[in-house]
């Protein structure tokens, strides 16, 4: 039986991922599978334009209050649904809704 030429052996495969991985095999340690990760995603490069230190602390802190605010708006407008005071819930939680998906795109364009 005859392999394709593109489709590496099992061991090629292996050696590839560890080495971008940049994971070091020890004799003791037995080879273990290892599920496909994107380097990208691990790399220092892609992560060298999101902020750092207290910067980065401060947009998460807001974005997380932002989210916990989005939601308890969006609660109580269920809630207050049937009331006179539905419309105007409605659209505080779309206020908010629309603030933190913004803050979301900023943390995600640096």
């Amino acid at each position: 039986m005859q392999r394709s030429p593109l489709t590496p052996s099992g061991s090629a495969m292996y050696r590839h991922i560890m080495a971008c991985l940049r994971v070091r095999r020890s004799a003791a340690v037995l080879p273990i599978a290892v599920t496909t990760v994107h380097v990208w995603f691990t790399s220092r490069r892609w992560c060298a334009g999101f902020p750092q230190g207290s910067e980065a602390s401060a947009k998460l802190l807001e974005l997380m209050d932002a989210f916990s605010e989005a939601r308890e708006l969006i609660e109580e407008a269920k809630e207050s649904a049937g009331t006179v005071y539905a419309a105007e819930d409605m659209q505080e939680a779309k206020e908010q809704t629309e603030k933190t998906l913004a803050l979301w795109r900023e943390l995600q364009t640096h």
